[in-house]
């Protein structure tokens, strides 16, 4: 099974990317410097890293990704995105393929004087963009999420930010895919209908072809590596693009789950060497967001950190043991556990009633059963227990 990391367990959007990254079938590994933040406990292994300065950090995380066999690392965080850039060749030299665009992209989407300079003169809608308090919205040059935005009613010291006029209308966001040499594989547009701190937290998938014009044509003139999203506006005299990010949007999940394909699957053949086949995004596809809750067994202080040992937490869906309890006795709470007692012989896609029909057909022979496992997908089972389970105990005899 390939395994991948994702940063950014405290992110709104992490949990829903990891549901992604298992629905292709990878072993997803998340670190984050919060021990408290619930992505650690949705993916199959969390990991805690102190903060430290991006040099740093970057070398804990491949020490994370030696010891759990990384091959796919999906960097989230702005404050990190152009180190994890500048250092994708040593993590390629681990035989770990990084997902993220190259480090001029991300130095120009990253400042938005660069941004508006760089495309003003090539007929991409951009707001209109001063250094000087000329307009009266006024943002960092770097920042994200809507912080350090505000609309000024009087001179404000400019040191560090640019001024832009203020526009209405309704917003939109784009979320592209591009595969290793900077092909779009898929570009899904949504309505942002709702947002909270700069996140999509209500949205629906539209057709939009004059951003999807704009969305080609920066993606043709920058070199995008994986997950990009573009902000835009639509105003009485057309469509501006507000902003670039050369990372997942606040609402990734929507788009996500209205293409044809997972990301992970075409992104994972492109690192193969393979050609990724384009997918496809359908509109009509409506998102709202609520909060949902994360339990886990707690040590005195808060959550209980990963086991010195193991390394990992277990997944909150599955429950939490430290590794010496799991060594113990990793059968003594579950009794009725298939572990040890059915052997998968095969995956079975259901998709329609013919396959309805032929999995009912299956369940007439002697201890053939099927199983729905926790990413949603069916297997065929053949039901033998092992002959050193004790029935009695579910314990191994060994």
């Amino acid at each position: 099974m390939t395994v991948a990391l994702i940063e950014g367990a405290g992110g709104l959007t992490t949990g829903g990317i990891i549901r992604h990254m298992q629905q292709a079938g990878l072993r997803v590994v998340c670190v984050d410097s919060a021990p408290s933040s619930a992505a650690l406990y949705l993916a199959d292994c969390g990991r805690v890293i102190p903060p430290a300065p991006p040099g740093d950090y970057l070398e804990a995380v491949r020490e994370v990704c030696r010891q759990q066999g990384v091959a796919l690392a999906f960097p989230t965080v702005p404050a990190t995105l152009i180190e994890w850039s500048r250092q994708s060749e040593r993590f390629a030299a681990d035989g770990i393929s990084v997902v993220v665009s190259p480090p001029e992209t991300i130095a120009v989407c990253e400042d938005k004087w660069l941004f508006y300079e760089h495309f003003r003169e090539s007929g991409v809608p951009l707001p209109q963009t001063s250094l000087r308090g000329e307009f009266p919205l006024i943002k960092p040059r770097r920042g994200h999420g809507g912080s350090g935005v505000f609309l000024a009613s009087q001179p404000v010291d400019m040191t560090g930010r640019i001024s832009q006029e203020f526009l209405e209308g309704e917003e939109f966001s784009a979320d592209v895919l591009c595969d290793f040499s900077g092909a779009i594989v898929v570009r899904c547009i949504r309505k942002r209908l709702r947002s909270v701190l700069g996140a999509a937290v209500a949205g629906e998938t539209v057709d939009h072809p004059e951003i999807a014009a704009v969305v080609d044509r920066i993606c043709n003139e920058l070199t995008f590596i994986g997950p990009v999203n573009l902000q835009f506006i639509q105003t009485t005299r057309g469509v501006i693009c507000t902003e670039v990010n050369p990372r997942p949007g606040g609402g990734v999940a929507l788009s996500m789950a209205a293409s044809t394909g997972n990301w992970f699957t075409a992104l994972l053949a492109a690192g193969q060497g393979r050609l990724a086949a384009p997918l496809h995004s359908r509109s009509g596809l409506y998102l709202t967001r609520y909060y949902a809750e994360v339990t886990a067994e707690a040590a005195r202080s808060g959550p209980r950190p990963p086991d010195a040992e193991q390394g990992c937490f277990a997944s909150g869906a599955r429950g939490l043991q430290t590794f010496s309890e799991a060594l113990q006795s990793p059968c003594l709470s579950c009794p009725a556990s298939p572990c040890c007692r059915f052997l998968i012989l095969q995956r079975l896609a259901i998709e329609d009633l013919q396959a309805v029909d032929h999995a009912r057909y299956l369940l007439n022979f002697k201890r053939i059963r099927l199983g729905l496992g926790r990413d949603g997908n069916w297997s065929v089972l053949y039901e033998q227990p092992c002959q050193f389970l004790d029935p009695a105990s579910a314990l191994c005899r060994i």
